[in-house]
């Protein structure tokens, strides 16, 4: 994206018939969305279609933008249902009982503090793939897109007061395992080894090296961006 050049400008040129316009949106964008679609996901194929099809739909839908809301919560929208829709076709039903979570003894670290570092840090993975999605989500949302919960009500569809309350409810989910771990009592998805969250953004970029074919209706190219391309030779530009 060029310096000082905002999602809207680029809208506005694509809106235009600026060809070049949108392939900066996804170069801008590619890799946060893929990121989101494998957390919920844990696939990285159905994470690569869900992106894929993110950016189609997108593409496809861009004059329903509008200007008054951030397009970073107006494309996440369109991936959480694409994830949504992914989830359903596998089976699964995204439901607050998802996963059975027993009270847990307090203890006497700062486990509130613990928090917002743990998903900064090494159990970030194995965190919130612990959580039922509609956790994970508003979590991921909250802390690595830096969205509030007006804005998260947006991309999820449900009212802000659900959103503060799934907020809460994760963060006291992750407080628990924290505090179980930290007394040293085995935890429910606590593996062995804890996964640092760039060494795993870096071993899902270095795996990914196929990818579908591509699809029609997306202008641009992106196959002689390796080192940036989420998507997989080959795919949505």
């Amino acid at each position: 994206m060029l310096m000082g050049e905002t999602d809207t400008e680029l809208v506005r040129r694509c809106l235009g018939g600026d060809a070049s316009a949108f392939p900066r949106i996804i170069d801008a964008y590619q890799d946060r969305i893929y990121s989101f679609a494998l957390r919920l996901l844990k696939d990285p194929s159905a994470a690569e279609d869900a992106a894929q099809e993110t950016f189609i739909k997108a593409w496809r839908g861009l004059a329903s933008y509008k200007a008054a809301y951030p397009f970073s919560s107006w494309l996440f929208r369109i991936a959480h249902n694409a994830c949504m829709d992914a989830l359903r076709t596998r089976g699964r039903t995204v439901s607050i009982d998802d996963e059975d979570f027993p009270d847990l003894p307090d203890h006497s670290i700062n486990i509130e503090e613990s928090v917002a570092a743990a998903l900064d840090a090494q159990r970030m993975e194995t965190l919130l793939a612990s959580l039922p999605v509609i956790y994970s989500e508003a979590l991921l949302l909250a802390y690595r897109e830096d969205m509030g919960p007006a804005e998260i009500a947006r991309v999820t569809g449900v009212p802000e007061g659900t959103v503060k309350a799934r907020l809460f409810r994760g963060r006291e989910l992750i407080k628990a395992k924290l505090g179980v771990a930290a007394s040293g009592t085995p935890s429910r998805g606590f593996p062995e080894a804890d996964l640092v969250l760039q060494s795993k953004e870096a071993e899902d970029k270095g795996r990914r090296t196929g990818g579908p074919g591509p699809r029609e209706g997306v202008p641009g190219d992106v196959t002689n961006q390796p080192e940036r391309n989420r998507l997989g030779p080959g795919s949505v530009l």
